[in-house]
């Protein structure tokens, strides 16, 4: 009796199943409202749809009239030869992969009634150039325009509407892919928050790489996650005050103008000195993050905390005092700020998170926080003269803090750490003497200096990002490169006249723009490569004043053209 009983409510469920659902003219439909006679819309058959689609408000089945209110789940997916879509105004959602895959579809009309557009709703539309969002949407899903590569406009009924959308993370804002921002039909590089604004959303300008400036005023209080990633063209940010801008609560790194823009301006003035007002006790999380034009900070004596990632990326920082009336210091607060020779952390500062330090030279400390180095070169370090070094032998070197020029390594060291020359951009060579027998990951990262060793074989540790180009570089090839008689008999190229001789690398081939004499490739040993004429290991193309010769192998070459050469690594 049991399973006679499971097999009828097994059909029940099924007949129950089937009556939601309904195909007219091609398009099934599903009941999503019984009592109110509301209904999806999707393809029955996606190889029908072809050509500019117009989609229906209503529809009638069994003599009842449904309203059209949602596009389905996954509705019209990859119907390729779709190429237009309108969308009545009695729809409310796009739903969830509504029109992924379409790779045809170059415009989609979307009304004033849409409220959300789902998750993958419009993945992969490449043909897709550009979209307008009503000022009815509250929210986009993830993903919503994912792919769609050809996109170049993005238009929004007004500032205070795209404010107002609730974007998902990754490329649920068209801006992603657009890059450029319209408002009402004409495209905004500068935009003023209007100050009835006072909470910038998650992702809100999300990779808009057209926006120039922002200008925040003293009525936001708070900038969601991502707000401003990947607006790589942002080149200032303006708030109120300082006080103004210490206020904001800042939910991520990318939140923050500052980490695109770099340079931060107070009522129309750029700032590069912070004064942080003693009325202030704490400063909060990515307050200053991303602030590059930072170049000195006073702390007053009224603070007692240090948020999260709140000086990360202000590289330009020299030196920096901690007062005493700090006691904690959260994770990544100092993070990047590799310029700074030395921080002194008073013994007050009980808490100090993780990598909150991360890339500083050298650091004082002598209190009872956890977790030592907290991403710091040094702690409590030996310096003499332009090094650090961690012990008081001088055989561990920890970082630079001098102002580069050409450097001798002392004798005595045995061990060069990890980023110990990082970015230190003003060094013209470094010796390493052969007493060193290991050099730490990305030693010379973000160096451009010539490095001269005298050991015979690679140090342990010496790895492929050693100096920022990921290339092997064997030491000894610098040696041979110095003495070579083809560099040593030739001037330096000057690239800085309109038609003056240009050479590169260009994957893996070396470019050479306007040359007018014969151009001559030799490698680090001095063994000519090749001219330009094709030989066994190379070719040449020729195209007006651009010559492009393909060398075989990564590596260093000297390429010279008459009397002048120019050094060039080939690493792709």
């Amino acid at each position: 009796m049991r399973k006679i009983f499971t097999l009828m409510f097994a059909v029940m469920l099924a007949g129950q199943a089937w009556a939601q659902e309904f195909v007219v003219d091609n398009f099934k439909y599903k009941i999503i409202d019984a009592e109110e006679h509301y209904v999806s819309i999707g393809a029955a058959d996606t190889s029908q749809i072809i050509g500019d689609l117009v989609i229906p408000s209503t529809v009638e089945n069994d003599g009842v009239t449904y309203t059209i209110t949602e596009i389905s789940w996954g509705g019209f997916a990859a119907c390729n030869k779709l190429t237009s879509v309108i969308i009545p105004n009695t729809v409310t959602r796009i739903g969830e992969s509504s029109f992924p895959g379409c790779l045809k579809l170059k415009s989609v009309t979307i009304p004033n009634s849409v409220k959300s557009i789902g998750a993958w709703a419009f993945d992969d539309c490449l043909s897709l150039t550009s979209v307008t969002i009503p000022s009815s949407v509250k929210n986009i899903e993830r993903c919503a325009f994912q792919g769609c590569d050809n996109l170049t406009k993005a238009e929004f009924a007004s500032i205070e509407s795209l404010l107002e959308i609730d974007f998902g993370p990754f490329y649920a804002n068209p801006l992603w892919s657009a890059h450029s921002l319209y408002i009402n039909g004409t495209e905004v590089t500068e935009i003023v928050i209007p100050n009835t604004i006072n909470r910038i959303g998650s992702y809100a300008f999300e990779g808009c790489s057209g926006l120039t400036s922002v200008i925040i005023p003293n009525s936001v209080k708070s900038i969601g996650t991502g707000a401003f990633l990947d607006c790589d063209n942002l080149s200032k940010a303006e708030f109120a005050s300082i006080e103004h801008l210490l206020e904001i609560d800042f939910e991520s790194y990318y939140s923050n103008p500052l980490s695109c823009a770099h340079r931060l301006c107070i009522s129309g003035t750029e700032v590069t000195e912070l004064e942080i007002p003693n009325t202030i006790d704490s400063i909060g999380d990515y307050t200053f993050a991303g602030w590059r034009g930072l170049t000195s900070v006073t702390i007053p004596n009224s603070v007692t905390s240090i948020g999260e990632g709140a000086f990360d990326d202000c590289y330009n920082i020299t030196s920096i005092t901690i007062p005493t009336s700090v006691t904690s210091i959260c994770k990544e607060a100092f993070w990047n700020c590799y310029n700074i020779s030395s921080i002194t952390i008073p013994n007050t500062v009980a808490s100090i998170g993780e990598d909150a330090f991360c890339m500083a030279k050298n650091i004082i400390y002598s209190g009872n926080a956890e977790g030592s180095p907290w991403g710091a070169l040094t702690v409590n370090g030996i310096i003499e003269g332009d090094f650090v070094y961690s012990d008081a032998e001088k055989t561990h070197l920890t970082a630079y803090i001098g102002n580069g020029g050409d450097i001798v390594i002392p004798d005595a060291v045995v061990n060069i750490g990890q980023y110990a020359f990082y970015h230190c951009t003003n060094l013209k060579s470094v010796t390493i003497p052969n007493t060193v027998d290991t050099i730490g990951y990305y030693a010379f990262a973000g160096c451009v200096a010539t490095i001269y060793c005298d050991f015979k074989e690679r140090p342990n540790g010496w790895d492929y990002n050693w100096d920022g180009t990921h290339y092997n570089w064997d030491g000894s090839r610098y040696n041979i490169y110095q003495g070579n008689i083809i560099w040593q008999t030739a001037t330096p190229v000057t690239e800085t006249a309109a038609n003056a001789v240009s050479i590169y690398a260009y994957g893996k081939n070396i470019v050479v723009e306007n040359a007018t004499e014969e151009i001559s490739v030799y490698n680090v040993m001095g063994t000519l490569v090749c001219r330009n004429v094709a030989r066994n290991v190379s070719t040449v193309a020729e195209s007006g004043v651009r010559t492009e010769l393909q060398v075989n192998g990564t590596g260093v070459y000297i390429v010279k053209v008459g009397n002048i050469a120019k050094q060039v690594m080939v690493n792709d």
